[in-house]
């Protein structure tokens, strides 16, 4: 025995808005606390092709060694129509590099990219060995 069509599309389209409502309040199963953010992203706020470009080469050739996946990396953009844009890169909304890039930058923007990822995984890796130690960055002597 056939289901009518329209019948068959009204328990398609209940079943849909079941778990639609089912997926709103119950969420998916992650791990961790209620609200807590993702850590090991690179998050692009990024307004222009140039800016678009450095984070695509960026996301390209990141590879965090083991142990900096709890770092979120942002990468963000100023954008000036006379100086190009100035290229910033935070880790856990501490700006940590800086790059001025244009339209001239040209194929050496893969380059300043390779540099800024070598690096990033050194401050990481720094950063990572102070807090072993049981200092922060801040209370960490300067080497005199």
């Amino acid at each position: 025995m056939r289901c009518h069509p329209v019948r068959s599309g009204l328990k398609r389209a209940r079943l849909v808005t079941f778990l639609a409502v089912l997926f709103t309040f119950v969420g998916p199963a992650m791990p961790g606390r209620a609200g807590e953010e993702f850590d090991g992203l690179v998050v692009k706020q990024v307004q222009t092709r140039i800016g678009h470009e450095f984070h695509r080469l960026f996301v390209n050739n990141w590879e965090p060694l083991p142990g900096m996946e709890k770092f979120r990396i942002r990468i963000s953009e100023r954008a000036s129509a006379r100086w190009g844009s100035l290229v910033l890169i935070s880790v856990d909304e501490r700006i940590v590099q800086r790059y001025q890039v244009g339209v001239r930058t040209g194929g050496a923007m893969e380059d300043i990219v390779r540099q800024s990822v070598r690096d990033l995984n050194i401050f990481l890796w720094q950063l990572t060995s102070l807090e072993g130690e049981g200092l922060e960055s801040d209370l960490a002597g300067d080497g005199i």
